[in-house]
């Protein structure tokens, strides 16, 4: 059991390696004079917009150059994220319905922050702000664009009859309304839309996507979430070694250890955590594997002949598994992992004979016990090489094959092969 509590250790602190190690992107920044710089950004896959950035001119310079709204104008991770410097108010009240105000709160404060562009059309660019207070959405128009938050609150308050009623402030909407009719896009289509969407991403990036003019098929094969996910398949190695246990009397019998190398097959998906970073994913993998155990030895006890003990053994598992790209660069990533497989064996081939006459040895114990179930640990290493082949090594931690009280077996086994993502 402590080998599994290290494992789910590991798997547990993955996230956190990811948020301590760097990760730098090729993008640029523009500073104040207008100049753009081109380099690396450590991209930190921020829940809240950051406050600053790490910029490096080469990707193997020693240490990156500190960069906060002060310094910059803008910054860009290649086709990943983009941000603008704003100087202004921000909304200070609170959205979460657990803790509103009484009363609307109007409360802003003036802040200098990086807000990230989510889009930007010919007629109005969509941005976003959020802190660990809230997120909030800004629209500007031409000709300079400059954002302005679209306002939305949530407050308590007493209805007519006196009596407390939580109140929703949709004044962006409204804005949303107004530059419809600006740039001439409100339609029906549109007016619909407007009627139904909540201050959240997605619904206000269609709308904003509308007053932009821009097509549904446009719109989707730029910003619909495709990510980075792959199913993947491949072939390779069972190389696994069957050994007697002390705990029973096959081994003092005479019982040997036994290796056998034999195909293996696997078939899977591999899901990112963040499909920008693409270190930290979870993969669900089913495989088949072949493994055969033979000994023969002179019996050490009644009846002292010549044995032949053996089986072959078809594994099918499904196993969940966590991996994290510990090198992760663009076309060669090291990667390292874990999990546990639900394993289903089938026994073939199977014999406990007298090698003299062929005929089976007496014995009270039963030499095909053997468990159709396993739940073993399995800890995986490997490359991925241009987004396409994927060399791995697993390593599965020894299990039980028998439990009965003479022909006790554990098996251990190394899985090395090749698989090739499809998309």
């Amino acid at each position: 059991m402590k080998i599994f509590y290290k494992l789910f250790s590991f798997a547990f602190l993955l996230p956190f390696f990811s948020l301590a190690q760097s990760n730098y992107k090729p993008g640029f920044v523009v500073n104040l004079k207008g100049d753009t710089l081109r380099g690396f950004i450590d991209y930190r896959e921020w829940s809240n917009n950051p406050n600053a950035i790490s910029f490096k001119h080469q990707v193997t310079d020693a240490s990156g150059a500190k960069y906060t709204p002060a310094d910059i104008s803008s910054f860009n991770i290649n086709s990943i994220e983009a941000y603008q410097k704003y100087t202004g108010l921000i909304s200070m009240d609170v959205v979460n319905t657990d803790h509103l105000t009484t009363g609307k709160d109007t409360s802003v404060k003036m802040a200098d922050v990086f807000l990230r562009i989510l889009q930007k059309g010919k007629n109005v660019t969509l941005y976003s702000y959020t802190d660990d207070l809230k997120a909030r959405y800004f629209i500007g128009d031409g000709p300079n664009f400059f954002p302005k938050e679209l306002v939305y609150r949530i407050y308590e308050a007493n209805d007519s009859n006196g009596n407390g009623k939580t109140f929703t402030d949709e004044t962006y909407l409204k804005q949303l309304n107004t530059l419809a009719i600006k740039y001439s896009a409100l339609n029906d289509d549109l007016a619909h839309t407007l009627e139904k969407a909540d201050y959240q991403m997605p619904q206000l990036m269609v709308i904003v996507s509308k007053i932009n003019n821009i097509t549904k098929q446009e719109f989707s094969a730029k910003y619909d979430d495709k990510g980075n996910n792959y199913f993947y398949g491949g072939l390779g190695l069972a190389i696994a070694t069957t050994t007697p246990s002390p705990g029973g009397t096959y081994k003092q019998a005479g019982g040997k250890p036994c290796t056998s190398i034999l195909p293996a097959v696997k078939f899977g998906i591999n899901v990112f955590a963040s499909p920008n970073s693409e270190r930290l994913s979870f993969r669900f993998e089913l495989s088949a594997a072949l493994i055969k155990y033979t000994s023969t030895y002179d019996n050490a006890f009644s009846p002292y002949v010549n044995i032949t003990y053996g089986y072959t053994n078809l594994a099918i598992a499904f196993s969940p598994q966590i991996i994290y790209n510990f090198y992760n660069g663009e076309n060669l990533k090291v990667f390292a992992g874990g999990g546990i497989e639900i394993s289903k064996y089938t026994y073939f081939s199977r014999e406990y004979k007298n090698n003299k006459d062929g005929s089976q040895v007496p014995t009270s114990a039963n030499p095909f016990s053997q468990n159709n179930f396993s739940l073993p640990i399995v800890v995986k290493t490997g490359i991925s090489i241009s987004k396409k082949i994927d060399i791995y090594a697993d390593y599965l931690l020894a299990g039980p094959v028998s439990d009965d009280y003479v022909f006790r077996l554990n098996t251990s086994s190394v899985q090395v092969g090749v698989n090739y993502r499809f998309k």
